[in-house]
């Protein structure tokens, strides 16, 4: 049977990984919820990622995305679980990546298969959740890794969607406007 949420304490709070209880509009849930949206993305990412290398990325860092919700959920930063190799092994998986690119020399529009345009939105996400980590550095301790690595995401997905079209065999737009 269903609880009765009759109680506006109940509906306006939420507990976290370490058991305090905040209001749902703060910047710390705020978070966590950006975290965990980018995670459900990564999953439908991973599903529709045509080279099997691209979807095991992208199912470890949708495990990343609990690690990151447990680092903030410490609230103390003392227990970093994002550390400086994670952001390491991002770096050198956007560079294997990038070297199958062509150089970029324009903007390039989002556009093309559906797996690349899915990897965008977890692009805009995972820059919406570094906003957010940022803000949130002012209200309590966070790890520093925690940040870097979120900075060093977006570009994942940004090359990681450049491969899937070219993967497909999909021209990418460029803007000259």
């Amino acid at each position: 049977m269903f609880k009765n949420y009759s109680n506006k304490s109940i509906v306006e709070k939420t507990k976290i990984y370490c058991g305090e209880q905040f209001d749902k509009s703060t910047l710390v849930v705020e978070t966590l919820g950006s975290i965990d949206e980018l995670g459900a993305f990564l999953a439908l990412a991973a599903r529709k990622a045509k080279s099997d290398e691209n979807k095991e990325v992208l199912r470890n860092i949708q495990r990343y995305m609990f690690v990151a919700g447990s680092d903030i959920s410490s609230t103390t930063g003392n227990n970093p679980r994002i550390k400086e190799n994670d952001v390491a092994e991002l770096e050198s998986i956007i560079n294997n990546i990038d070297q199958k690119l062509q150089p970029i020399r324009n903007f390039i529009v989002p556009s093309g298969s559906e797996s690349s345009l899915l990897l965008n939105i977890c692009r805009t996400l995972s820059r919406r959740t570094e906003r957010r980590l940022i803000a949130l550095k002012n209200e309590q301790e966070l790890n520093e890794y925690l940040l870097k690595f979120f900075n060093r995401l977006s570009d994942l997905f940004f090359v990681l969607a450049r491969y899937e079209n070219k993967l497909e065999g999909n021209k990418e737009d460029l803007w000259t406007g």
